[in-house]
This record gives structure tokens, C-alpha cells and sequence, in this order.
């Protein structure tokens, strides 16, 4: 076992503080109060004996208390890093000599760098001032054209205008449109002011702090100036000092700024977002394509709604309010009635008054409130047009082709560009990919022994497929191959009247719903454009990170399968087992079928129980649970899916791979991918937790890893402790372990890590998923880390397109900043349980297809 001292300054807040040796914990209120606001009364794995303070999890520090958040955000910003690390005799860290700097992090005064007038650019508020300063363009927005179509709406069907309180004229009226700037720009930076944290709040009378602040007076002052020119239009017609038909009296000119001034007032509202001073990173430019089509979606979006908005809400509510003779407040009106203070006085021009606000409240809140639907509309529109962009255009082919008959030739084109052809342009290692991909639908129980020989190409292969058959050498020969019927293709008027009239059943195709699915989802996902793969060896690094923490690893027989829920009323309740036979029948009966025939070669018998649990001997039940876990949101579902990754690029190697370079000598797919499973409390598992994960480490190759998060005690403090400079006040010392399939087991089935990194202190910061994740970093591998949730799994032929998927964060050329740096995989939710489940599913289907199309469309 190799022990490592791990340094992590970008996430650990107490990592920060534990760099200076031997410094105690500040004791200051502002210190005090961040341990409290970021750790929750909660009942921690490593126990309640920590020195850290807790509070109620309602309750949280003051909102100008610093977090690890901003400290994340101190040390991601390069400038604002060399300015803040101080040491104690005030000269600043980054003023060193490189090579004296790691020694000095000793004397780095933390106090005052992470101090919250430094570092907190942020303030931790509840309030709606938090959600106007994010949504502050979408409200501005919506009330200009709200008031503009309102305008325009009285113009048209308000018979007599000419005594109305906002001006005599058009022009007129319009130009109270104007007055939201000032209005806007007040509450913008009230909310601004709301949220805006000590470092970027002015802190002394210094130069540049003036020159900020008079920055911010003269934008004040800019935004004033609609106000002036409004009154000073009103008090000229006030006192009829122009002529109304002459258009270039001084009622022109003051129109003309008044309304040049309001429009950059509102430009500047709409489309400059942010000060330059707000941005930590500088936002990513898009090209002129993106915005071009950004705009033009916009404006369709915005038209489309604000014409059915003029047409069916704002007029048919000034009608309304017309017939019910709200809408009387003139200037003679306000006159005789002593202005407006005489109407507030009287009870029934009051109540009226009120009941007109009421209704265009209203009508403002569904205004406001249909424009998610109208941009979901855009969006779908704007996804199918991309679809056939994509698809150049073929959009007869992308409605009447045979898209499963196409998988070879398009399969071998595009992720089988390396391999030698055979007979009709198809090479013959796809055969042998093919049949592992039917092979590993046979071994999951998703199509029979019948299904499977019409799928295969070879109809000579054992249909009792075992877990170390799917792992044996692809098959690369074609004697004794003939095309599955799903290959040998269908005229257009048979495929059309199969797709869109028939019962659903396709001839040559699985009768299961999964496995029909992931073969059309296989067949679509080839007709659209995919970057060239990775051809192996020279394969990228990449690590998937799957966090777990009290998960099942694998379904229980006692615990999850038969336990009956006590509800109240009902006396014959089911287990889950029966349920999971009943809704997965078919994969039960393949199941059934198979553990017979393997029963059969081995000479022992599998019980024709069916649903009778109690005839399943308890080594029947092994099989069950593995049938029932895969079933499940488990563990080993995951880990399952996770790692046929090693499978998949195995067959690459086999199929395409550069066999006679030297990497290729002694390559092997762990060499370049590694599943690590960050088991947050695998410390504290039980004998069966601690077997089901021995299960997995038995049945999975070696890129399997485990990383957990180990505790020591160090009271009292020995030798060593001091030595490292374990501060007096810790309790324990805490590391970030790694296991393997190769690690010695104990006699409690625990395995001894292999390698151990130290942390800086208690390692859960918040809720523990992201610092659990953090923790096992140390220990991903490779360029890239696909980062995965306990409750997802994957297919065999998806994972087939993974050096496709890497070819997405290629760059034109070395060094290209613009390259990718995320990739989204789209998520099949498999629940189809009532409305709720078909509602998510549904929901998840649009979002990583249309949705995500239009996304990366309009940037």
C-alpha cells in the first residue's frame, strides 16, 4: 500500500486552511459561521465526533459569510488568485521566485485571504431581488411588448383617444412606453446591489472606488433622461405651445430624443446583459451563423406569440373592460375628480380602478406565461428542420426507408472505417460484431433461441449464451453466414404499411419492446452524421465516475425480492419478485429457458416453479437476484452497463485495431479505460455489502476500481502526526482510498487499498455526492471522465460507437480553444408506470432529441 499527501486548492475549502502547517483553526465569527452554514445536522458517515460546528437545517450563516463556493471561484480566476495570497508579512505569494513558492504556503495569512471582502462575489440571499437580477431582460421584455401591442390595441379599437391621461396624440402616448428605462434601471441595480457580495461592494474612499461610483451615477443619470424629456413634452402640450399638425415644431425634436434615448436605454437593457466586471470567464464567442439564427429564431418565436397575444388576449380584454365602463380615467376625467387622489377618495371610482388593474394583471401574467410554450413550439419546429439538415434534405428517405436493413453498410462506413471489406462491401469482422451484439440480447433474455437465429448471421451458434461466451474472440470468418432477415430489406410500400398500419410486429424483428427499441434506436442513430472513431490502440484516455453511497448493490432475496409492504386495508400483498416476473414476462420465460438448458448440460435441474418462489432452493436464488437486479435501479446494473465498454473496445481491436505497431503488441482495452466506483461508505458495509462488491469485482475485468473514503483516529497525537502537521484540534485523519480485484481481502471480506491519499480534513463539505466524487479524481485516468449516476445503465451496441463519440472533441487543429470540452449523451428512461413514468419518459425522448438539436443549433 502507497500513502500519498493529496493537495486539492480548487475544491476543498478546508484543504485551504490545512496547507498552513500546524495553524489553528481561526476561531473569528465569519470561520464559525461558514463551517455552519455548509454542514447540515445530519448523521455523517465518520460520526458526530467531528470538531465542526452544525446547525438545524433550516437555519444557515449570514449571507456575507464566504463558503468553498467562493473559493472556488478566488482560485479559477488567475488574476484575483495573484492578487489575494498575501503572506503574513504582507508581500504577495505570486511575487516569489517560482521555485519559493510551495515552501512559502506556510506563511500564507489565510485569514485575510479567504476573508469575504476578498473573495465573496455573492451574496446568499432568498429573495425575489436574487430572481429579478437573473430574469431582469425576460421581464423588461415582456412589458415592452406588452405596452406596445396595449397601445396599439386602444389605437385601433378605442373610438376617442384625444382626452386620454397619456397624451393627446399617438406619438404621445407611445412615448410612456420610454419611462420603463429609468424604471428598469433602478430596480436592475437594487438587485444587483441585493446580491452583489463584499468584493465587488465599494470598501474605502480610494480612487478607483470613486471613479466606480461615478460610473454608476452617470449610467444613473443617462437613464434619467427619458424622465426629462417626458415631462417636458407634457408641459409643452400643457400649455399648447406647439401646433399638433406641424411636424417640425419643438414637439418633433423633443419626440426625437425622447424616444432615441428610450430605445438605447432599452437596447442596453435587452442585449448587454452583464458589466465586464461580472464575468469570472469571458464568454464564449459564438460565430456569426449562431447569432445570425439566434435572432431569426427569436424574432419568429416573439412574433408568432405577440400576434396571437393582440388577437386573442389584449383585445378581447379591452372589449372587456369597454363594456363594463372601467376605462373612463381621462385628462377632464382626473380633472373634475380632483386628480388622482380624488378617485383613490371615491368608492366606486376605486373599486373600479382596482378591478382594471386586476384584469390587466392578469392579462400581463398569461402574457408572460405562454412564452415557455411558444419557444418549446420553436424549438420542435426548429429540431425537425436541423433533423433533415442533418439528413441533407433526404427527407422521403427519413420516412420511408428501411433504416434497420441499411445498419450493415452504414455500420461499416462509419464505425468500421478501418477494416478490410469482404463480399458486398461489408467486411467481414461485422459479422462477428453483429452476432456479439445479438449474442449479449440473447444472454440479457431479450429475444429467444428463435429470435436470435433470425438475427445471427452464423445460425450455428449455441443460443445458451453464458457471460464468458459475450467475452470470447469475435468471429472472423464468414463461412456458414446468410443475412439476418432484418438485413435483406423491403419495398417502400410493404415498409410503409409495416411502420405506420400494422400492429407493431415486424417480421424478422425481436417481439420484446427494449429490444426492438435499441435496434431502431441503433438504425436511426447511423443515418445521422458521426465523426470519424478513434481506431485502436491510439484511443484516448477515459475513466467513467459513478457515485454511490447507500444504493443496492445487488437485490436481496429476503430484504427487496419477498418482502411484502404491510399497507393498511389490504391483507394479500405481492412481493416486488412477483411483480418484476409479471412485467417482464417474456424476459422470464427466456430466462426460465435458459437456466433449464444450462441445467440440463450440467447435470442438475432448474425447478419449473414459475411464480412459486418457495420451490427455488437458495442456489437457485443467486440467479434469480443477478435476473431481478438487472431489473432494478442497483449498483451492479450500472456497473454492468459501465463496463462493456471494455467489451466494445476489445472488439474495435479485434475488428480494426493497428495489430503490427508496438502499442499494439501488448494493448489492452484497460489500458486506456477505467470504471472507478466512488463507495463513499464501502469503510462501513456489512458482510453482505462488502460480498456484493467482491461479486463485481469477480465478474468484471480489471478496469473495475473502487475508490472509498477511509478515517484513522490521531488522539493523541503520535509522532507522525506532528511531523505532518495534523492540527491540534483534528481528531482524525481522512483518506481517499483505491481498490481492486487484486487487492488481498481480509477476513471481513474487506480488501486492502492500494493506494491511500490524505485529505486536508472531513471531506464532506455539502450534501456528499460532489465530494464523494471529488475524492476519487485522483484516481480517473485518461483525457476524459464520463461521470454517471447508480441509477443508468447502457447497451453493448450504443457502446460499440464509443471511439465515435471520443471523435466529437477533436479540434481543427492544434490547439483550438473552440474544441469541445462537454458531450451529453441523450437518457432512455425504460419506466413506462402510469402517467407520471410515461410523462418523464416522454419529457426525457424530446429534450435529447429535438431539444438538444435546437440547443446546439441556436448556441
Amino acid at each position: 500500500m502507497r500513502t500519498v499527501r493529496y493537495v486539492d486548492a480548487f475544491r476543498s475549502a478546508h484543504l485551504l486552511l490545512a496547507l498552513a502547517k500546524g495553524q489553528t483553526w481561526p476561531d473569528t465569527a465569519d470561520l464559525d459561521q461558514l463551517v455552519a452554514s455548509d454542514l447540515t445536522n445530519t448523521n455523517h458517515a465518520f460520526g458526530a465526533q467531528e470538531w465542526y460546528k452544525t446547525v438545524e437545517i433550516d437555519k444557515g450563516g449570514r449571507a456575507d459569510t464566504a463558503n468553498y463556493d467562493d473559493w472556488d471561484e478566488l482560485f479559477c480566476s488567475p488574476s484575483r488568485l495573484v492578487a489575494n495570497l498575501v503572506l503574513d508579512d504582507g508581500t504577495r505569494l505570486f511575487d516569489l521566485p517560482h521555485g519559493q513558492r510551495f515552501t512559502a504556503l506556510t506563511r500564507v495569512n489565510w485569514r485575510s485571504t479567504l476573508a469575504a471582502k476578498r473573495t465573496k462575489t455573492h451574496r446568499e440571499v432568498h429573495s425575489l431581488w436574487g430572481v429579478y437580477a437573473s430574469i431582469h431582460r425576460v421581464v423588461l421584455l415582456h412589458v415592452v411588448l406588452f405596452l406596445v401591442l396595449l397601445f396599439m390595441a386602444a389605437e385601433q379599437d378605442v373610438t376617442d383617444l384625444s382626452p386620454s391621461v397619456l397624451g393627446r396624440t399617438r406619438a404621445e402616448r407611445f412615448a410612456v412606453i420610454g419611462l420603463l428605462v429609468p424604471v428598469h434601471g433602478l430596480t436592475w441595480n437594487i438587485a444587483r446591489w441585493e446580491v452583489t457580495g463584499a468584493c465587488y461592494r465599494p470598501r474605502n474612499f480610494s480612487l478607483k472606488e470613486m471613479l466606480r461610483i461615478l460610473r454608476h451615477v452617470a449610467f444613473a443619470a443617462l437613464w434619467l433622461v427619458p424622465v426629462g424629456t417626458y415631462l417636458i413634452l407634457r408641459q409643452m402640450e400643457k400649455y399648447d405651445e406647439f401646433r399638433p399638425h406641424d411636424p417640425f415644431g419643438g414637439l418633433f425634436a423633443i419626440l426625437l430624443i425622447h424616444y432615441v434615448v428610450s430605445a438605447i436605454g432599452i437596447g442596453v437593457g435587452l442585449f448587454i446583459p452583464i458589466y465586464a466586471t461580472d464575468a469570472i470567464w469571458p464568454l464564449t464567442r459564438g460565430t456569426f451563423c449562431v447569432s445570425f439564427w439566434r435572432y431569426m429564431f427569436w424574432a419568429a418565436v416573439l412574433t408568432a406569440k405577440c400576434t396571437l397575444a393582440y388577437f386573442g388576449l389584449i383585445s378581447k380584454i379591452l372589449h372587456s373592460v369597454q363594456k363594463l365602463r372601467l376605462s373612463q380615467f381621462s385628462t377632464h376625467f382626473l380633472s373634475h375628480h380632483n386628480g388622482l387622489f380624488g378617485i383613490l377618495m371615491s368608492a366606486q371610482l376605486s373599486k373600479d380602478l382596482m378591478e382594471e388593474v386586476a384584469v390587466w394583471g392578469a392579462a400581463f401574467f398569461l402574457f408572460c406565461a405562454d412564452t415557455q410554450l411558444w419557444a418549446v413550439l420553436g424549438c420542435t419546429a426548429l429540431g425537425v428542420g436541423y433533423v433533415f439538415v442533418q439528413r441533407r434534405g433526404h427527407v422521403r428517405s427519413f420516412v420511408v426507408e428501411d433504416a434497420g436493413s441499411k445498419i450493415p453498410q452504414r455500420f461499416c462506413s462509419k464505425v468500421l472505417p478501418y477494416a478490410p471489406c469482404g463480399t458486398d462491401r461489408v467486411p467481414v469482422v461485422f459479422i462477428g460484431i453483429w452476432d456479439r451484439v445479438v449474442e449479449y440480447l440473447r444472454y440479457e433474455g431479450k429475444v429467444t433461441s428463435r429470435e436470435m437465429g433470425d438475427l445471427s448471421y452464423c445460425t450455428d451458434a449455441d443460443s445458451n449464451v453464458k457471460y464468458g461466451d459475450v467475452s470470447k474472440p469475435i468471429r472472423t470468418t464468414e463461412v456458414g453466414a446468410s443475412w439476418p432477415t432484418i438485413f435483406r430489406g423491403t419495398r417502400m410500400a410493404e415498409n410503409l404499411m409495416r411502420k405506420y398500419g400494422g400492429d407493431g410486429h415486424l417480421h424478422g424483428w425481436p417481439n420484446n419492446r427494449e429490444a426492438k427499441w435499441r435496434l431502431q434506436a441503433l438504425a436511426r442513430g447511423l443515418g445521422l452524421p458521426i465523426p470519424r472513431p478513434f481506431r485502436a490502440p491510439y484511443v484516448p484516455g477515459l475513466t467513467v465516475l459513478i457515485p454511490h453511497y447507500g444504493e443496492s448493490i445487488l437485490a436481496i432475496k429476503d430484504l427487496d425480492l419477498l418482502r411484502v409492504t404491510a399497507i393498511p386495508g389490504i391483507t394479500n400483498g405481492s412481493p416486488l419478485m412477483d411483480w418484476l416476473a409479471d412485467k417482464y414476462q417474456d424476459e422470464f420465460d427466456n430466462f426460465s429457458e435458459k437456466m433449464t438448458m444450462t441445467g440440463s448440460s450440467n447435470g442438475t435441474a432448474w425447478p419449473k416453479a414459475g411464480m412459486d418462489w418457495k420451490g427455488y432452493r437458495e442456489e437457485h436464488w443467486d440467479k434469480l437476484s443477478f435476473w431481478a437486479s438487472m431489473r432494478m435501479q442497483t449498483l451492479f446494473r450500472t456497473v454492468s452497463g459501465m463496463m462493456l465498454y471494455h467489451q466494445a473496445l476489445q472488439a474495435h481491436f479485434e475488428a480494426q485495431g493497428d495489430k503490427h505497431c508496438k502499442l499494439g503488441l501488448t494493448w489492452d482495452p484497460s489500458d486506456c479505460f477505467t470504471c472507478v466506483v466512488a463507495m463513499q461508505m464501502y469503510a462501513y458495509f456489512n458482510a453482505v455489502q462488502l460480498e456484493h462488491t467482491n461479486i463485481m469485482f469477480r465478474k468484471f475485468a480489471k478496469s473495475l476500481k473502487v475508490a472509498f473514503i477511509d478515517s484513522a483516529d490521531c488522539e493523541p497525537k503520535a509522532e507522525a502526526d506532528v511531523i505532518d502537521g495534523v492540527s491540534d484540534k483534528q481528531q482524525r485523519r481522512y483518506y481517499s482510498c483505491l481498490i481492486d480485484g487484486s487487492c488481498a481481502q481480509g477476513p471481513s471480506g474487506k480488501r486492502t487499498p492500494i493506494w491511500k491519499i490524505e485529505l486536508p480534513g472531513y471531506p464532506i463539505l455539502g450534501d456528499g455526492k460532489g465530494d464523494n466524487q471529488n475524492t476519487a479524481i485522483p484516481f480517473t485516468r485518461g483525457t476524459f471522465v464520463q461521470c454517471i449516476d447508480a441509477n443508468q445503465g447502457a447497451y453493448f451496441e450504443q457502446m460499440l460507437l464509443l471511439p465515435c463519440v471520443l471523435g466529437e472533441f477533436r479540434s481543427r487543429r492544434a490547439g483550438d480553444g473552440g474544441a469541445k470540452k462537454i458531450v451529453g449523451f441523450p437518457e432512455h428512461i425504460t419506466s413506462d408506470f402510469g402517467s407520471v413514468g410515461d410523462f418523464a419518459a416522454s419529457a426525457e425522448l424530446a429534450f435529447g432529441t429535438i431539444l438538444q438539436r435546437s440547443y446546439c443549433l441556436l448556441g
